[in-house]
């Protein structure tokens, strides 16, 4: 889901932005891995109060109530707790804190696990809990915005916490390329040399696949998108992905005996057992307990799959919350990727600060704020800087005319779901970002 800033890290080569679980990653660049987007929960608060109770724990396995110390007293002999999230929710990501500092709290022997990070940016992990690096630092080492990409303060504090408790950070992932090749060419097509050491996966169950089914399937009715991949690829690519954070879990285990990895990861690659938890068991790690942030309009239906599997070993009810905790910062409003000559406009969505600027897709973006955009990353960092009510000046490449075009930011980003940005005239006054000249309208070099 995204906006150079909110969309789902989903994108890959099909354009994808509804893929795996609760990955609502931002599509800032069309190169990124796909995620499935979270579903849409259109149960009433009312119905979740029947079986969730906010500030609780629930066994779905046996329906009992929890509370917080009788739930971490659950998990005291699991090797590995995956902690479930929706990417853009922060009320998710503050439940991951205070679940890691409570399991911190009953066994110091930790290693936090992150699905963000691709495994060649370990050395960063590394250097960061030993405080050899600024924020700014480690995120720009670990190439955050141009392999995550969604705002770093969803994930911060965790940082933080590894930091100060000098809790072992590992890199679960591995970069989008292989995401890409397998998805393009199937996993037995991909050679082993372009692997970057992921084994092959176990076969997906007869669940997982029809659960990918529907996913596939509405993608692939909607026109916006050109699907290229088969279905039998997306599974591949989907277990892939999978396959890899459960291998980089058990080398962690191996590597540190008398460990546990605590993972965060997207709820699509552990709920009903599906993903990471499936590919540890085939790996034989079979102490792996699911826990799962549960939103409250979410359908108690949803507690099991079809076949009767559980969601997660353990469900926490979140109260209510504001839709604007999950889209912090400012927003574009378009799908980007490299190019030789700068960053590519891969879609621009409707009604956004792109499209008032009237941006277009194949404009390739040369400059931002008088800065050359030699990477998508770049971009990003100059919208994630930008102030509220400030204009963006942008040099684009459109056909071979050279264009400077102005992106006007609202002074206070809109929130999914919220009135048109199209044709909303800039706060009288504001200006354009320090040093760089306003422009009035478009021109031709």
């Amino acid at each position: 889901m995204i906006n150079v800033r909110s969309l789902s890290t989903g994108l890959i080569l099909l354009c994808i932005t509804i893929i795996l679980g609760g990955c609502a990653a931002r599509s800032d660049s069309a190169t990124a891995p796909f995620h499935i987007k979270e579903p849409t929960h259109a149960a009433k608060p009312s119905a979740a109060k029947a079986c969730l109770k906010a500030g609780r724990w629930l066994d779905p396995a046996t329906q009992q109530s929890l509370n917080t110390a009788q739930a971490i007293a659950r998990l005291k002999n699991a090797r590995v707790v995956l902690l479930g999230e929706t990417h853009t929710n922060m009320d998710h990501h503050r439940w991951q804190l205070q679940t890691v500092a409570q399991l911190l709290a009953q066994n110091p022997n930790m290693i936090l696990g992150f699905e963000s990070f691709p495994r060649r940016v370990q050395p960063v992990l590394d250097k960061w809990v030993a405080g050899k690096l600024t924020p700014q630092q480690f995120l720009a080492q670990s190439d955050w915005n141009k392999v995550w990409r969604f705002d770093p303060r969803y994930y911060m504090a965790l940082f933080q916490f590894a930091r100060i408790n000098r809790v072992p950070m590992v890199a679960l992932n591995v970069d989008s390329s292989l995401i890409s090749h397998v998805s393009k060419k199937g996993w037995n097509a991909v050679a082993q040399s372009e692997r970057q050491g992921v084994g092959t996966p176990a076969p997906a169950t007869k669940s997982y696949r029809r659960f990918l089914h529907a996913v596939y399937e509405r993608h692939r009715k909607n026109k916006k998108n050109k699907n290229t991949t088969t279905f039998g690829n997306f599974v591949n690519a989907q277990q892939t992905w999978d396959r890899a954070m459960a291998e980089a879990a058990h080398d962690a285990l191996l590597k540190t005996p008398g460990s546990y990895v605590v993972g965060i990861v997207g709820r699509g690659h552990m709920e009903y057992g599906y993903g990471v938890t499936y590919q540890l068991a085939d790996l034989g790690v079979r102490k792996v307990a699911e826990l799962t942030p549960w939103d409250a309009a979410r359908a108690c239906s949803q507690l099991h799959d079809k076949d009767g599997a559980k969601i997660a070993t353990l469900v926490f009810a979140l109260p209510p919350s504001r839709k604007s905790i999950s889209s912090p910062g400012p927003r574009l409003g378009v799908l980007i990727g490299p190019n030789k000559s700068g960053v590519i406009i891969k879609h621009v969505f409707p009604n956004t600060v792109a499209a008032a600027a009237k941006l277009r897709k194949g404009d390739i973006v040369v400059e931002a704020a008088g800065r050359k955009t030699s990477s998508p990353g770049v971009l990003v960092n100059a919208i994630e800087n930008i102030e509220p009510g400030t204009w963006l000046p942008l040099t684009v490449l459109r056909g071979k005319i050279r264009r400077k075009i102005i992106a006007r930011f609202p002074l206070s980003p809109p929130v999914k779901g919220s009135p048109p940005v199209k044709g909303s005239p800039p706060v009288k006054g504001s200006p354009p970002v320090k040093g760089s000249p306003p422009v009035k309208k478009a021109v031709k070099k």
